[in-house]
């Protein structure tokens, strides 16, 4: 197994819903062979200042192989604006979601000092990131998941109460010069 201690001191402590994942950049097969590890278990537990378990999670990490027409046509077309550097290379790149909104309470999350990640059995891997994503609540929640909403909302809010304003000068003006 290919374990990893986080510390988690530096996140903000005053978040209401948090989505945890990780994400990782897996070394492409040198062999045939090599491709074969179909599924690989990510643990991920959550510990407190004293030591106590907070929480934890585990996720199954799938690795598809596409087929080899599929991968020649995305290097024939992908490949010079990859090697550009004005495309990401996307390719070996896996995401598993550990912990979404609601798997930890607020309260728990707060007195989480430190993470333990494993991956049984290990995988060759490039690159490796915990990706926390965090949702306010309130109005602020609103604006952040439905911002295009919101802004049509304000828009068409100032709109009315601008017609509304020029209509009621209107009328006074037209009642004055009587």
């Amino acid at each position: 197994a290919s374990c990893a201690n986080v510390s988690t001191r530096s996140l903000p402590r005053q978040v209401v819903d948090m989505d945890l994942s990780l994400a990782l950049v897996a070394a492409n097969p040198s062999h045939p062979y090599d491709s074969l590890w179909p599924v690989s278990l990510c643990t991920a537990e959550f510990y407190n200042l004293q030591g106590e378990r907070m929480a934890a999670a585990h996720q199954y990490i799938v690795r598809s192989q596409s087929h080899w027409v599929v991968r020649l046509w995305k290097a024939v077309l992908w490949g010079p604006l990859i090697a550009l550097g004005w495309v990401p290379e996307t390719d070996g790149e896996l995401e598993v979601l550990l912990l979404s909104e609601g798997d930890v309470s607020p309260t728990a999350y707060r007195d989480v000092w430190h993470a333990w990640i494993c991956l049984r059995p290990p995988i060759p891997v490039l690159r490796a990131e915990l990706r926390f994503r965090t949702r306010r609540s309130g109005i602020e929640g609103l604006i952040q998941q439905y911002p295009k909403l919101c802004c049509f909302a304000v828009v068409s809010g100032v709109a009315m109460t601008v017609s509304d304003l020029t209509l009621w000068l209107m009328g006074a003006l037209m009642l004055r010069l009587r």
